[in-house]
C-alpha cells in the first residue's frame, strides 16, 4: 500500500509541475500540497522527491509575489538538501538562487547577493558543467549590484552572463536579450 501511496504523491507532484508551468498556481499548490502529505511517508531527511515538491511550491509563492512563505520553504529545503548532498552540489546552488531571488523580490538585495554570490561558487567549481545556470546567477548577482547602486558591478556581472548566454543560446535567445536589456 505505501508504494501505492508513493505513486500517488509522484502524480500530484507532477500535476502540480504541470499547473505551475501553465500559471496555474492555486492548483499547483493543492497539488504540491497533496504530494507532501504523501510523501512524507518516506523520511523527508532523504527523499528529494519531497524536497523538489517544497522547492516547486516556494517558486510558486514566489510567483505569486508572496515572497515570506517563498522564502520559509526554500530555506527548508536548503536545510534538507544540505543533509542530503553536502555543501557543493548543483541542489545547494539552485536553491540558494531561490533564496537570493526571494530576497530580491522582498526588498532586500544585499541579502539576495549573499545567496547569489554563494551560487556562483558553486556553479563555477563544477568543471564547466553548468555554464548557462552560473550566466542566469551572473545576471542575478549584476541585478543585485544594480539595486544597490554598485553600477559599476552590475555591469561586470551583466557582461559575463551575457557572454555566457551568446554562447550557449545565442544572440537571438530571449535570455540574450533579457541580459541586454538589464545591461542598457
Amino acid at each position: 500500500l505505501q508504494g501505492n501511496l508513493k505513486l500517488a504523491g509522484y502524480y500530484h507532484y507532477i500535476s502540480g509541475f504541470h499547473h505551475q508551468m501553465t500559471g496555474n498556481y492555486h492548483p499547483s499548490i493543492e497539488d504540491y500540497e497533496k504530494a507532501l502529505g504523501l510523501l512524507t511517508l518516506d523520511d523527508p531527511s532523504t527523499n528529494e522527491a519531497l524536497l523538489s515538491t517544497l522547492n516547486n511550491l516556494g517558486n510558486v509563492y514566489y510567483r505569486m509575489g508572496e515572497n515570506t512563505k517563498s522564502l520559509s520553504i526554500h530555506l527548508e529545503v536548503l536545510a534538507g538538501r544540505r543533509e542530503l548532498w553536502g555543501n557543493q552540489h548543483p541542489k545547494i546552488a539552485a536553491t540558494l538562487g531561490n533564496i537570493g531571488n526571494s530576497y530580491e523580490a522582498a526588498g532586500n538585495p544585499e541579502a539576495a547577493l549573499r545567496h547569489h554570490q554563494a551560487a556562483e561558487a558553486i556553479w563555477r567549481s563544477q568543471a564547466n558543467s553548468f555554464q548557462l545556470q552560473l550566466g542566469f546567477t551572473l545576471n542575478n548577482i549584476g541585478l543585485a549590484h544594480m539595486a544597490m547602486g554598485e553600477l559599476d558591478l552590475a555591469h561586470a556581472s551583466m557582461k559575463e552572463a551575457l557572454d555566457i548566454k551568446a554562447a550557449i543560446l545565442g544572440p537571438e535567445s530571449a535570455s540574450y536579450a533579457s541580459s541586454l536589456t538589464y545591461m542598457g
